[in-house]
């Protein structure tokens, strides 16, 4: 018979209860999360594409879903930390400037975003179960 030191023992019973608490917190979602849909897409102004931009979606009721878009303009949404996309339904949708881009030199012009696609934005999107491409073509105009 082997004998094993409880020191080891009690390591051994606490990585244990480690891995089955952690485990199903791998896939754990909040008991009120909504029915989501999984939504990406580009952001586009006067034809080119929109970089380092916040883009929100607003449900009437709920939590807000947010990225940033990529150097191509394109985004995905997350809900909250770990869980892409956005809850089904109606949104109201504001693209906005972040902050700063630590990488970007600070004399960089970037071109105003207008009011209707921010603080008084009158952008909608409709997020369907599934899969959603949803772009954005805004003019400065």
């Amino acid at each position: 018979m082997i004998t094993v030191p409880i020191g080891l023992r009690a390591i051994a019973a606490v990585v244990v209860c480690a891995v089955l608490i952690a485990a199903p917190g791998c896939s754990w979602k909040p008991a009120d999360q909504p029915p989501l849909g999984r939504v990406r897409g580009t952001v586009t102004m006067n034809g080119r594409p929109l970089p380092n931009v916040e883009i929100v979606f607003a449900p009437q009721k709920g939590r807000v879903s947010e990225a940033l878009t990529d150097s191509a303009g394109g985004y995905e949404l997350w809900y909250v930390s770990g869980t892409r996309g956005a809850k089904v339904g109606s949104h109201k949708v504001v693209i906005q400037y972040g902050e700063t881009p630590a990488d970007e030199p600070p004399a960089t012009k970037r071109p105003k975003i207008p009011a209707k696609y921010n603080t008084r934005s009158e952008l909608r999107a409709e997020v369907k179960p599934g899969s959603n491409t949803i772009d954005f073509a805004i003019e400065s105009k």
